[in-house]
């Protein structure tokens, strides 16, 4: 175990678990992973001190630790549910009608279990730099996910079947052997390609 975990482990964890449940009670509409990180980068916590944002390391395991915490207080809650996305992080009082289930947090929730794993704080550089290229590939295939369902004349929800025949209709109207516009037969052709390569 190396020192930056140990000294997170067993003796800032608590304190910057409750800072953020403070923080939360605070934004009760949520804010964003970074807006949380931006605010607790103005409170006196060690680890916030001069961590080089801006390198990917550095960001990494700012972005680590924080969601460590969330998810440890996510984890040890009875009284609320947290949500935590990197776009809103909230949390709201557990309906007290509803029967919780004790289902361990890491069965639910992959992302959760990364987070909950000390294991996961010394990325190498390199892994660093595939996890955020991995990061924009899936944003780029979501990007692309509306724009593509748009040049099929189709919208979500929609199911393979529905593609497949939409792409058929679709290539036979505008096939430049009939007539067609062969560059947005093409078009056809890679949204076609990209929703069913998925």
């Amino acid at each position: 175990m190396s020192d930056d975990q140990s000294y997170w482990q067993q003796e800032r964890t608590h304190t910057l678990m409750q800072t953020i449940d403070v923080i939360l009670d605070q934004h009760i509409n949520g804010l964003s992973l970074y807006d949380l990180i931006k605010t607790l980068s103005s409170e006196d916590i060690a680890f916030f001190d001069g961590r080089p944002l801006a390198e990917p390391q550095g960001l990494f395991q700012t972005n680590f630790v924080v969601m460590n915490a969330l998810y440890q207080l996510a984890k040890s809650s009875f009284d609320y549910h947290y949500e935590i996305h990197s776009l809103k992080i909230c949390k709201h009082p557990k309906d007290s009608t509803k029967k919780e289930t004790s289902t361990e947090l890491s069965e639910l929730d992959p992302l959760g279990a990364y987070y909950l794993d000390w294991n996961n704080f010394n990325q190498s550089e390199q892994e660093i730099n595939e996890l955020i290229n991995q990061f924009w590939e899936r944003m780029l295939v979501i990007d692309f996910e509306d724009q593509d369902l748009q040049t099929l004349d189709l919208s979500k929800p929609v199911t393979l079947a529905e593609i497949k025949q939409q792409y058929r209709k679709l290539s036979q109207q505008h096939h430049p052997d009939k007539g067609g516009d062969a560059e947005y037969f093409v078009e056809i052709q890679q949204a076609y390609t990209r929703l069913t390569d998925r």
